[in-house]
């Protein structure tokens, strides 16, 4: 199966979120980009909350990963 990818569509909207997230340090799956991401997808779906893993789940996950 070949899948065709097309050429990234990045403009300067895109490339000013990228580095403010780089700038503000939370370039991971937590963080306030990503509170509002989960905010509007789950607004986007028509549903309250999304939600999202526990602690525990984190953490058993970064040692999984690790």
């Amino acid at each position: 199966m070949r899948l065709e990818l097309d050429a990234p569509n990045v403009g300067e909207l895109e490339k000013k979120c990228v580095c403010g997230t780089i700038d503000s340090g939370f370039v991971s799956t937590f963080g306030p980009n990503v509170t509002k991401f989960e905010e509007k997808f789950a607004e986007y779906l028509g549903s309250q909350k999304l939600s999202p893993p526990k602690v525990e789940q984190r953490h058993s996950m970064r040692r999984f990963m690790s």
